[in-house]
């Protein structure tokens, strides 16, 4: 079995549907805001991957605004208007809000007041799909978009972020697409571009191979593909483990090859030393096993739990991850099923 990658929440391989797109982009000569004929082909193609974007998204009618990424889109949605949010959100969100809204154990985030509040749509950490309520300001979907089937038109939010290449799209390109009729400031001010909402001459590389990513993305979603990532999923968490009030979750993130396999793991904390009082905070951890090939299954001869930030292996401190031979065997094996 050789090299597995399964980090599609940092970034998922380009499309060849998407290279195509892009490798045709670039011999466009025109300037989108030209008025000549090259100018209008360059146009005519952003106008293209637009609705592409938005036919994907379920955003018809919607205005899909194109950036450098979710985190441009982000600072464009959140900034300087006083919205409140939880913990768990990307840090590109935090960046923006109020971080005071409560996070349960099981990671679900309460919202008391939709219109003025920011909640992901799925966490990349803990891959908890949170319920997004009627009149939502923000959702950062980026996560979701092409994984899980949404639409934007029937989620109840105002806004919503997104990105290319968590997808399969080229990186650094995203949008925010937001409910037509909308008051939004630009934080990019000049040309205009963007229907004024963000200026600057338009990547159309990039929001070509967008387009081609998210039309692929959606078909690819209609047609089942993603239903055998589910039946892995459920392979680690059918290992998932729960000791006493904490909850520990097997993280999508994670690299599988014929000698290893690294887990990364988040778990919920509420409180300070042990204690159930205060805010909850997702601490990340990740569970390296140590596995001998043996024709059909593998088995586990080592694991060690390491805290991110901490970068110690073996950390008697850690025994809360104390190793379980036969709960590594057993993944290890499911794993191996999963991916041959």
């Amino acid at each position: 079995m050789g090299r597995v990658y399964l980090d599609y929440n940092a970034t998922a391989p380009l499309r060849p549907e998407a290279r195509e797109a892009m490798i045709a982009a670039m011999d466009l000569v025109g300037n989108p805001s030209s008025v000549h004929a090259e100018g209008r082909a360059a146009k005519g193609l952003i106008e293209r991957a637009r609705g592409q974007v938005a036919a994907a998204f379920g955003a018809e009618g919607a205005d899909v605004i194109f950036t450098s990424g979710a985190t441009e889109a982000a600072a464009l949605a959140c900034a300087g208007r006083g919205l409140h949010g939880a913990a768990v959100e990307h840090d590109a969100v935090k960046a923006w809000i109020d971080a005071n809204l409560p996070v349960d154990a099981q990671g679900r985030v309460s919202v008391d007041d939709p219109a003025r509040s920011v909640l992901q749509k799925a966490n990349s950490e803990t891959g908890i799909v949170q319920d997004l309520p009627e009149g939502l300001e923000v959702s950062d979907m980026t996560q979701a978009f092409g994984k899980l089937p949404v639409a934007f038109n029937w989620s109840g939010c105002r806004m919503a972020l997104i990105s290319a290449h968590k997808m399969g799209g080229p990186k650094g390109i995203g949008a925010l697409v937001v409910k037509r009729g909308t008051d939004l400031e630009a934080l990019i001010k000049g040309g205009g571009q963007e229907m004024g909402r963000r200026s600057g001459t338009e990547n159309v590389i990039g929001i070509a191979g967008f387009g081609a990513a998210a039309e692929a993305a959606a078909r690819d979603l209609a047609g089942g593909i993603w239903d055998r990532v589910a039946e892995f999923r459920k392979i680690s968490r059918k290992y998932h483990c729960s000791r006493g009030k904490r909850d520990y979750f097997c993280r999508e993130r994670c690299f599988a090859s014929s000698q290893y396999v690294v887990l990364h793991y988040a778990r919920l904390e509420r409180g300070n030393a042990g204690h159930d009082d205060g805010p909850c905070r997702l601490r990340h951890f990740r569970w390296i096993c140590l596995f001998e090939w043996q024709g059909p299954g593998q088995r586990c001869i080592a694991g060690h739990g390491v805290q991110r930030g901490r970068g110690r292996i073996g950390d008697p401190g850690l025994a809360w991850a104390g190793h379980d031979a036969g709960r590594c065997d057993a993944l290890c094996r499911g794993m191996a099923e999963a991916l041959e």
